[in-house]
């Protein structure tokens, strides 16, 4: 059984200033065993990015639908993905016309999947991304982000010459695919070139619950809802979203306990500084080392996320602890456990 959940919320930013959330996202079932996914970032300097990011997740989403079927090569489905990126592009476009607006200020990012619950084919324009979890129980970063030099994205109208698609031979037992800034949470800069790349505490939560059923998915969405709402400010002040999909009947192999450990970020930090070159002993490091390794991984576990008490006090046989995450699927009781989502791995 494939089952998906998704969060989608403005950041502590845009709540304050009043903005809409930029991000948008879109999820259908297609033909045979297909389910089609689609993330979306408008331009954060782009007036109207909110709604060509919606437009464009929508329309590369209803495309696929309507095309692809059981038995397609990848060859026929990179096709048809790519000309539902033109055709999302051409719809932006077509809005903007009708709104009387400049097609600049619709501009957004576009991740797009197609998913079997076994294969994974993916296209790719702009700096959200995709991580699976494979049957084998590795975690992967599917996609790259794309920016230049100056870390400026390139977004949706750049055209096919950016666009990037790809697909997994490997069995995939879950995806999940994120904005940006809950990507680089995920698959943090300071990780980069690393043989494990993934946060994989943090994606464990999201992608490993192959003990949840069509009944405990709403208690799923709404805790990592919450769980992301109150993530922290100084580690996310971005819009946040996330859609993830999940095969059950193809449930990961559970690694060793190692595998799943938490990443010491005071080391990857401290080696990511040594690598840093200042061409003034004036300037500080912390001052130039941002982009590389965030300065707030060391200190996320000292993050409190307090409980809801309200939702804690709800029937608890509706919920499910997205803590146990972390722990084997046979510790987990699904029928006994509260929401509990707490400060972020």
């Amino acid at each position: 059984m494939i089952i998906s959940y998704k969060a989608n919320m403005a950041g502590p930013y845009h709540i304050e200033a009043g903005l809409p959330c930029q991000d948008s996202f879109a999820i259908k079932e297609g033909r045979g065993s297909y389910i089609i996914a689609a993330v979306a970032d408008g331009l954060g300097s782009e007036l109207y990015s909110d709604i060509g990011s919606a437009v464009a997740a929508s329309t590369a989403v209803d495309y696929c639908v309507e095309r692809i079927s059981e038995g397609m090569s990848f060859d026929d489905i990179k096709k048809i993905m790519n000309n539902a990126m033109v055709h999302a592009y051409k719809a932006v476009l077509s809005r903007a016309e009708q709104d009387t607006n400049a097609p600049d200020e619709y501009d957004t990012t576009l991740c797009l999947c197609v998913y079997n619950g076994e294969h994974l084919y993916y296209g790719q324009s702009g700096d959200s991304g995709i991580v699976v979890l494979l049957q084998s129980g590795e975690y992967r970063r599917v996609t790259t982000q794309q920016r230049d030099e100056d870390g400026c994205v390139f977004p949706l109208c750049w055209g096919p010459d950016k666009w990037e698609f790809g697909y997994l031979e490997n069995s995939v037992s879950s995806v999940m695919l994120m904005t940006d800034g809950v990507f680089e949470q995920v698959c943090p800069p300071v990780m980069r070139g690393k043989e494990i790349d993934i946060n994989i505490p943090l994606a464990r939560k999201f992608m490993d619950r192959f003990d949840c059923n069509e009944e405990l998915v709403t208690a799923l969405e709404s805790a990592a809802y919450r769980y992301l709402e109150n993530y922290p400010r100084n580690l996310l002040d971005d819009d946040k979203t996330v859609v993830v999909i999940i095969n059950t009947a193809n449930p990961a192999k559970v690694m060793p306990e190692t595998y799943y450990a938490v990443p010491n970020w005071k080391a990857l930090r401290e080696e990511a500084e040594k690598k840093l070159v200042v061409p003034d002993d004036t300037v500080a490091s912390d001052d130039i080392a941002d982009d590389i390794a965030p300065v707030t991984f060391e200190d996320q576990h000292e993050a409190i996320i307090q409980e809801d008490k309200e939702d804690m006090s709800t029937d608890s046989a509706s919920h499910v602890d997205l803590d146990h995450a972390d722990k084997d699927n046979d510790e987990v009781k699904k029928n006994d456990l509260p929401i509990n989502f707490l400060e972020p791995t």
